[in-house]
């Protein structure tokens, strides 16, 4: 007879079959109710293999079964629909940006029958696989797509999210967007534009690097501002470099622009690092031109490129770092902590792994 493996919560939802003895021969006596049993148990797997791929991306918790598993997830479904509200015309879309007040608002650009990769689609693949199949496959990403602003929408409760379907809505609403490429993401605050990203290649990751870069919010509730101070004049500048010279901290700030897609990408890096560093460096974030006095700091800096990281210590500037890079980052920012403070020898192994790796993109000028 055969057994079926085991469905383990956060494994494979690929099955293969064991066999624990060897199959009947065909004069054996139990032939037919050893075919049947093994009938069953494929009848069994398949439902258990189903059960597994649905609840993909989404693994049982300690002590809870298949079912209600998936009763969790339909329930989280309906509570994060509630937070995805449509809008089908632009004095609605006017109305909600009003009412978001100053929340972080992200909005989805959709369409059932158009689904772009991204800017730079890879090669078509149809001498491997047929034009039907790989049009499934993109609209497979749109829907992983849109199930991950789900989960980014649960994570993040004081972001607003919107909809707009393109298939649906007036050809006006879409157009005032200035869409593109299908899906789109778009971020805005007070109801100015601040950022999009294009496509399904990148698009979730994209988003989730916009929230925490313009909305503060990461996952499990953890908020940016935590670890990363926010400077916008001089006089916060001089307050922050002198709590860190205070206690003994280098201190790091990250000069950045609003519209500058390396500064949101590179962000979760130094977010990270901040979190990795606390005790030892003092992280900051300068958005060049939020303000007319986070652009006078960022001319008084010398800083001409974005992202930009400048380091110092007892309040005098020690070097910075150019480019967005998250290797580069990484290796930099280790090793100025590493001369500037006393590192913990676990961190100046990293660095030492992390310094050599490959560069990815560069800084971006900042002023045109």
């Amino acid at each position: 007879m055969f057994a079926p493996a085991r469905v383990v919560a956060g494994a494979p939802s690929t099955h293969r079959w064991v066999p624990t003895t060897h199959p009947c021969s065909a004069s054996a006596p139990g032939r037919c109710q050893w075919r049947h049993q093994q009938h069953a148990a494929h009848r069994a797997a398949r439902v258990l293999c189903r059960a597994e791929a649905a609840l993909a991306g989404n693994p049982l918790r300690p002590g809870e079964t298949l079912d209600e598993a998936q009763n969790r997830r339909r329930k989280e479904s309906q509570r994060v629909g509630n937070r995805l509200s449509t809008v089908h015309t632009r004095e609605e879309l006017d109305s909600a940006l009003a009412n978001a007040g100053d929340s972080l608002v992200v909005l989805e650009v959709m369409s059932e029958d158009e689904c772009t990769p991204g800017a730079y689609p890879e090669p078509e693949q149809q001498w491997k696989e047929g034009a039907v199949s790989h049009e499934e496959a993109r609209r497979e990403k749109c829907m992983q797509l849109r199930s991950g602003l789900q989960r980014v929408a649960r994570d993040c409760p004081d972001v607003v999210f919107l909809s707009v379907n393109a298939d649906e809505a007036p050809k006006a609403l879409v157009e005032s967007l200035r869409v593109t490429m299908l899906p789109t993401v778009q971020f805005y605050r007070r109801g100015a534009f601040l950022w999009q990203t294009e496509g399904t290649d990148t698009g979730l990751q994209d988003t989730a690097e916009g929230v925490l870069y313009f909305g503060d919010a990461a996952a499990d509730g953890v908020r940016a501002s935590d670890y990363v101070e926010t400077v916008a004049s001089r006089a916060e500048f001089d307050a922050f470099v002198a709590a860190a010279a205070a206690a003994k901290e280098v201190a790091i700030l990250d000069v950045s622009t609003s519209t500058a897609t390396p500064c949101v990408r590179i962000f979760p890096a130094f977010f990270a690092l901040a979190k990795h560093l606390k005790g030892i460096a003092r992280c900051a974030h300068l958005v060049g031109d939020a303000t007319p006095q986070a652009a006078d700091l960022t001319r008084q800096l010398g800083v001409t490129q974005v992202p930009t990281f400048l380091f110092f210590r007892d309040g005098v500037e020690q070097g910075r770092h150019v480019g967005s890079s998250r290797g580069d980052l990484i290796g930099k920012c280790l090793e100025f902590a590493g001369k500037l403070a006393d590192l913990p020898p676990a961190q100046r192994r990293s660095k030492d792994r992390t310094a050599s790796m490959p560069r990815k993109r560069s800084g971006q000028a900042m002023w045109r």
